[in-house]
């Protein structure tokens, strides 16, 4: 039986997931969320005429009150998609980014500050906010 901690952050995904969709579905896109119970490995396939990508979607709602946006780079590592979107809380909003997942999972696996954290005590690269969102790489979807 799935803890009470991961039945509340899926459930925190599934509105990250949802949010994502209505952002990229504003833009013209067509986002097919993952079914519950089933796990290929990626949450969204987004498409548009002549582009089609899988989408992993995480949900960092612990920021507003760390400062830091926790990433797991062995969730990553997993995963078959291709398109990154995080969604942080910071107090008074929401904020959303995309990044290609290669490029988070490479920063995430060479930060030098790791902690274990999360409901199985995975290791964490804990960056701070202001830190993760000046990426290069990292582009906030408006």
């Amino acid at each position: 039986m799935p803890s009470k901690a991961f039945i509340q952050a899926r459930n925190h995904g599934k509105v990250a997931q949802q949010l994502i969709a209505v952002k990229l579905r504003n833009k013209g896109f067509i986002v097919t969320l993952t079914p519950d119970g089933y796990f290929p490995g990626w949450d969204a396939i987004v498409q548009k005429p002549g582009m089609t990508f899988r989408a992993e979607i995480k949900y960092d709602k612990s920021a507003r009150n760390t400062g830091n946006v926790a990433i797991e780079p062995g969730s990553l590592e997993k995963s078959k998609a291709s398109m990154l979107f995080y969604v942080v809380d910071e107090p008074g909003k929401v904020s959303c980014f995309m990044m290609l997942l290669q490029d988070a999972l490479s920063f995430a696996q060479n930060w030098p500050i790791k902690r274990r954290g999360g409901e199985f005590g995975v290791d964490l690269a804990l960056v701070p906010y202001e830190t993760f969102k000046s990426q290069p790489f990292i582009k906030e979807l408006n």
